[in-house]
Parts: C-alpha cells; structure tokens; sequence
C-alpha cells in the first residue's frame, strides 16, 4: 500500500481545542481532524443576527413612514387644491399668504414622501445584503 503525506491547513483561523489524528496517521475523506474553537464566530453570528434584525425593523419602520408621508401629501394636495379652488372663485375668501402657505405644504409633502421611499429603498438594499451573505455563509 502506498500512503501519500499531505499537508493539512484549516479553511478559517482560530485556536485549535483538539486534535483527532498525530502526525503521518493514515485518514479517510470527510474524516474530521480537529476542532478549532467556534467562539469567534459565534459571536460575529450573533452580531450579524443581531445587526439584520435591526435593519429589518429599520425597514418595517420605514415603510410605516412612507404610508404616512403618502397621506401627508394626500391631504397636502387636496388642501392646496382647495385653498387654489376658494381663491379662484373669491380672492377676498383667503389670503395669498395661506394659498401660498397650502402650496408650499405640498411641495413639502411631496419632497417627504419621496425622501421616505428613498430611505426605505436604501434600507431594503441592506437587508437583500445581510440576506445574500448569510446565504452565502450556509452554502459553503
């Protein structure tokens, strides 16, 4: 029988706790050969759980914010096409000022319905990113 000596490098770094085979014991495929201490990495694990849920919640707030940003700005455009509406029939009715104000509610109900599904699209980016790495993790 001929018996090859191979050297043997573990994949990740860590201390190693026990060794199951001496040096130039004969091995079989899928043997395992030690155990290196997994404490490291159950703490990066942790944090990573960790660190998904609170962007997740981060998303579920978000969008609870979008649907609120949405119907600020509902409300803002039916207020200004109103305000534009009583002005229209009698300008005496209302102020410029409060036309004015009405439209530029509006405006800024837009810019924050728009900020808030930016932010939840930059949020959901995170989550597709913690999702494919821990994917990538398990399928090694």
């Amino acid at each position: 029988m001929q018996a090859f000596v191979v050297p043997v490098a573990a994949e990740v770094s860590g201390t190693v706790l026990k060794f199951y085979v001496k040096n130039n014991d004969e091995v079989k495929q899928g043997q395992a050969l030690f155990v290196i201490d997994p404490s490291q990495y159950q703490i990066a694990l942790q944090k990573s759980r960790s660190d998904y849920e609170s962007v997740r919640r981060s998303v579920n707030a978000s969008a609870a914010a979008v649907e609120a940003a949405k119907t600020n700005h509902v409300m803002a455009e039916q207020d200004a096409r109103r305000q534009v509406q009583l002005y229209a029939e009698d300008p005496g009715a209302i102020s410029v000022r409060r036309l004015e104000n009405a439209q530029a509610t509006r405006v800024q109900a837009h810019s924050q319905e728009k900020a808030a599904e930016a932010l939840l699209v930059g949020l959901t980016k995170q989550v597709f990113k913690f999702s494919k790495l821990a994917f990538d993790c398990t399928n090694r």
